[in-house]
């Protein structure tokens, strides 16, 4: 398992994570093996809720967010 400097709680059988110091993280999600799930490609991820999760892509300027299900 890498080493992430955030793991968050469980929410719909994957879990986020973060690796990074502020403005310059990449964020992705995990499984509840610790198995990457979701590639680390954003720069912002949400729990995931009723299937969705928001993402944000780029940097903190552009502020392009949008949804992704569980399969990325």
């Amino acid at each position: 398992m890498e080493n992430y400097d955030y793991i968050g709680k469980i929410f719909e059988g994957l879990r986020r994570v973060k690796i990074g110091v502020l403005k310059n993280f990449k964020c992705g999600y995990i499984d509840k093996n610790n198995n990457l799930a979701i590639p680390m490609i954003y720069s912002s991820v949400k729990d995931f809720n009723e299937g969705l999760a928001a993402v944000r892509i780029g940097n903190w300027a552009s502020n392009k967010w949008g949804y992704i299900n569980i399969y990325g």
